[in-house]
């Protein structure tokens, strides 16, 4: 049966959607039927503004692309291309029935020239299977999808265990959606989530690393980690994370529980939510699992660079860039050590507060400590030095008084040893000790005398 709902407030609030309006206007001046779909219908029906719209036609792409001058053919496979007006990128898809799945991903057969209604019930869940229309300024639903969003309800278009055997992808998209618009998973769907984990082995690493950085970069990662938790889903595709659960932690500096426990707190802690954070959260403590020991106290020594280990070979296995893994790398290998900011010599400390990361280094002790013992001093202190450095920056934090070139002109031979005297110089600057070219050059010829 289908439901419509006139909402009193446009769909188009920016850019993006005035484009993809305009887009359906001209699919329909050319005769086709056109609609808005999909998550931008969904968000728009909750109070949402989108920053990304979909839009369903009747229309070939072949056809798509004869109407619009700029289109680039993303997936022809499987009836989709991209429109480009301006700034703005909006996918086109014809309406389309699918055949029989292959490998828990693949359609065996997909068949053009369905009807709107059709192509809903070939979706995932009932609140991505609504169609909007611009002009009317109205929903079309044939799935219950608007019944389902007022009753805050996550459930899947047609048989659940069937919609998840056509693709797994779908079950952390179930976590991912439940979590981010904090909805109820209908007792069927989740029934079938929770029958079967063993088909997230079917998908790439890639889609599995994507759909996890869209989930813990939500608003509600927490809730996101604990339902992969609950379903199994993190023991086939992040064991390390999934050892987490039940390591105990010493009471006194870990009120709040076991290593997973404060593991999730610090995830939903976490701000901004950038990839870099979110995971540098999830991992920091993964290596307290091969490195719990009991003596006078639960301890855990080294944890950090087996932390990194461990998260460097997980994030290489979900295709992560380097950039990225490096820079988790940084942060992980890190958070414990910056708990003594207060005592190291004010040269490591001003080099430390010069990194260009040092921003994600706060908000990741931030978070870890808040999550714990709940101890801020160590960084409001940081906190403000930092503030002081970027008010007033030491001359060898911008540039140093010597380089490279300079130790060449002064007779040293370049090698391995040239960033043992450039990182004794920069310290010499930053305690103050030096304030000259010609008082670096004599520190040098001091504590670096050249060899004949």
């Amino acid at each position: 049966m289908i439901q419509r709902r006139v909402f009193p407030e446009s769909f188009v609030k920016n850019d993006a959607g005035r484009c993809a309006c305009g887009i359906v206007e001209r699919l329909r001046a050319a005769g086709f039927e056109s609609w808005l779909a999909g998550g931008c219908v969904r968000d728009a029906s909750l109070g949402i503004v989108a920053s990304e719209f979909d839009v369903a036609t009747s229309a070939l792409p072949a056809q798509v692309m004869r109407i619009f001058d700029k289109v680039v053919e993303t997936g022809v496979r499987y009836g989709t291309v991209t429109v480009l007006e301006g700034d703005c990128k909006v996918e086109v898809t014809t309406f389309r029935a699918e055949g029989e799945y292959r490998d828990a991903r693949h359609p065996g057969s997909l068949v053009f020239g369905v009807s709107a209604e059709e192509d809903a019930k070939r979706r995932d869940f009932t609140i991505n299977a609504l169609f909007g229309d611009p002009v009317e300024n109205c929903v079309i639903d044939y799935v219950g999808g608007l019944s389902d969003l007022d009753a805050r309800l996550l459930r899947t278009v047609g048989v659940p265990g069937d919609r998840f055997e056509e693709d797994a992808l779908r079950l952390l998209r179930g976590v991912r959606f439940a979590a981010r618009f904090n909805l109820t998973i209908e007792r069927d769907t989740e029934s079938a989530m929770r029958m079967r984990p063993h088909l997230l082995r079917k998908l790439s690493a890639e889609r599995v690393g994507a759909e996890l950085i869209k989930m813990l970069t939500g608003p509600h990662p927490g809730a996101a980690l604990r339902m992969l938790e609950q379903f199994q889903f993190v023991d086939e595709f992040l064991p390390e994370a999934g050892a987490m659960r039940g390591v105990p932690q010493p009471a006194k500096f870990h009120p709040e529980g076991n290593v997973w426990v404060h593991t999730v707190d610090v995830v939903e802690r976490i701000e901004p939510k950038t990839p870099v954070l979110v995971l540098s959260a999830l991992f920091h403590d993964v290596g307290k699992v091969r490195t719990l020991t009991w003596s006078d106290r639960i301890r855990f020594h080294g944890h950090e660079p087996v932390s990194c280990e461990i998260s460097d070979a997980r994030m290489r296995q979900l295709r992560y860039s380097n950039d990225i893994i490096d820079e988790v790398h940084d942060l992980v290998a890190e958070h414990i050590h910056i708990g003594g900011f207060q005592k190291w010599r004010r040269a490591k400390q001003l080099r430390f507060l010069a990194k260009a990361n040092i921003d994600d280094h706060l908000s990741l002790h931030l978070a870890d400590c808040s999550s714990s013992h709940g101890a801020l001093e160590n960084y409001h202190y940081m906190k403000a030095e930092l503030q002081k450095l970027r008010d007033h920056p030491p001359q060898a934090v911008r540039r140093l008084l010597l380089d490279g070139r300079d130790l060449l002109n002064a007779g040293y031979r370049q090698g391995p040893n040239f960033k043992t005297m450039l990182e004794a110089l920069r310290d010499a600057e930053l305690e103050e000790k030096i304030a000259t070219r010609e008082e670096a050059l004599a520190f040098l010829a001091k504590n670096f005398p050249v060899s004949g």
